[in-house]
């Protein structure tokens, strides 16, 4: 496939269907036709990588918000176990519960900001505090993340705020 825009490709098949209006010689008609079907061909492969690209966006988007709205719920709770109990073991279901809601927004910002995140310890239970220090960390890499993604600001409980508004993260 030639590197060429949609609108590039359309108006290849126009100027070749007018050309071919004013044909009479059998062999030149046959190869504007030719011509037009590998255009036709490039708009298909065009569309096709259209879909593939803005739908592997968009199910990264609603996962990543999906994350990370629970992760801001998950922060609230964890702050509040922290502020009782701060050294009192996690237990591991809550560690796990919390990875379930990491994992995803670990795959996704390490991709894109090259660094590696840590999840909770399952086996060496964390203490609240550890747990709390961990998801805060992943809700500021999370609110860079949508700024520099999407272009969405966040508040502290994982709300998108206007964006005249400083969210939480952000400068």
């Amino acid at each position: 496939m030639e590197d060429c825009s949609f609108e590039e490709e359309i108006q290849r098949i126009r100027d070749s269907l007018k050309k071919m209006r004013e044909a009479t010689d059998d062999e030149w008609f046959l190869s504007h036709l030719r011509g037009i079907s590998n255009s036709v061909e490039n708009i298909q492969e065009l569309y096709e990588e259209a879909l593939r690209y803005n739908g592997a966006a968009l199910k990264d988007r609603d996962r990543f918000e999906l994350c990370y709205s629970q992760l801001a719920g998950l922060n609230e709770q964890f702050t509040a176990f922290g502020r009782k109990r701060p050294e009192s073991a996690c237990g591991s279901f809550k560690a796990q519960q919390v990875n379930r809601v990491l994992e995803p927004l670990k795959t996704l910002m390490e991709q894109d900001m090259g660094i590696e995140l840590s999840l909770i310890s399952e086996e060496n239970e964390q203490t609240y505090s550890d747990v709390s220090l961990l998801i805060r960390t992943y809700l500021d890499l999370g609110a860079s993340f949508a700024w520099r993604h999407y272009k969405k600001k966040y508040d502290i409980r994982g709300r998108e705020v206007p964006s005249l508004e400083y969210g939480y993260g952000h400068g």
